[in-house]
């Protein structure tokens, strides 16, 4: 037994399968995206907790006859480079009367800082907090994956501001580096140490929940950009009607990229590596695509102009055309008419029918 389908049942089938499958793969298009942007969202929130967890002041006790040191990053500019930091001494027990005071001037070197002083503080005096600035070796053009290095050298000197002028007896510290900067993370060693200094190595890099933002967003600019192309081979192939509102679009589109990119977290200057890469060449695209649909929307329209000034004009002609004929219909009846009248009765239809006149001569 066979079943034998009409062509136009055959016809309807495909067309049914194909949207079918169409519908299919733009669910599993649809799907994919949703659980990347799941996973993306999961590790950025991962990163960003262990960030703030690294993020805590550790506590360190002085050594005898010592003082412990901590220094606290609060604020890094990775234009500079440079980082913002609090300093805090706390001296050993011996070094302080029962009120906190300093029992001796003590002067405090921290290396390197931008205005390269020692931090002094004086006998009688409560140490105090300080606010130092250290300078970094990196480059903010690699965002988001620039990193930023330096070694900090830290060694302190009880001396007799009536005597010495700023040398002394070196007293044993022990030095704590902490960042608390959000969207950074630190990573530091101990690369030179004994009782009197301590010579502490970081490099600062972007946590890695910027990384993962700034990478996802990225990474849809250039998503934009490949639907706007998309757009504008569908209106140049004639598969869409072109339109003003569809420029439109793409022109707002490219507007908008450019606050999207300043909003990056820790947006770096202009002329980075991500404009270079991505940014630059998402902005080309949608151009170049608005420019092609602006294009063949002024040219849909100008063809649409000139058919209907063509169809006017056959317009005209026809009922010109009509008016003439008209006349000349009317101008034959009239003709007609006048040579009916002036004749005495039927006219013979042909020269062969005409009946003879009678003969006299005939009977």
């Amino acid at each position: 037994m066979k079943l034998i389908f009409r062509g136009d049942d055959g016809v309807g089938r495909l067309r049914r399968f194909s949207k079918r499958a169409t519908r299919t793969r733009a669910r599993r298009v649809t799907a994919v995206l949703v659980a990347v942007i799941a996973i993306v969202y999961v590790l950025a929130a991962l990163a960003y907790a262990r960030t703030v967890s690294l993020q805590e002041i550790p506590q360190v006790q002085a050594p005898p006859y010592g003082i412990s040191v901590s220094i606290v990053e609060s604020k890094i500019s990775p234009e500079a480079p440079l980082t913002e930091a609090i300093v805090a001494m706390q001296p050993n027990q011996e070094l302080i009367d029962s009120q906190g005071r300093m029992v001796k001037a003590l002067r405090l070197s921290i290396s390197p800082t931008l205005d390269g002083q020692s931090i002094e503080y004086a006998a009688g005096t409560v140490p105090a907090s300080k606010k130092i600035t250290i300078p970094l070796h990196g480059r903010v053009q690699d965002y988001p994956f620039d990193e930023y290095h330096s070694d900090i050298t830290v060694a302190a000197y009880l001396y007799s501001e009536q005597v010495d002028q700023g040398q002394g007896r070196r007293v044993p510290v022990i030095a704590a580096l902490s960042f608390r900067d959000a969207g950074w993370q630190l990573s530091a060693t101990v690369k030179q140490t004994d009782s009197y200094f301590v010579t502490i190595g970081q490099t600062i890099g972007r946590a890695g929940s910027t990384i993962a933002i700034s990478l996802l967003l990225l990474g849809l600019m250039m998503a934009v950009a490949v639907l706007a192309a998309w757009v504008a081979e569908s209106v140049v192939s004639r598969a869409m009607e072109p339109s003003v509102a569809v420029a439109s679009w793409m022109a707002a589109l490219l507007f908008s990229l450019i606050p999207i990119r300043n909003f990056l977290p820790g947006a770096p200057p202009v002329g980075s590596w991500i404009d270079i890469l991505v940014f630059f060449w998402v902005e080309v695209g949608v151009m170049t695509a608005m420019v092609a649909v602006v294009i063949v929307t002024l040219v849909d329209v100008r063809r649409k102009n000139d058919a209907e000034i063509e169809v006017e004009d056959r317009g005209g002609a026809v009922a010109d055309t009509a008016v003439v004929g008209v006349g000349a219909t009317a101008a034959t009846g009239a003709r007609g008419g006048a040579g009916s009248a002036a004749g005495t009765g039927p006219q013979p239809e042909s020269d062969d029918e005409a009946i003879p006149p009678d003969d006299p001569g005939a009977g």
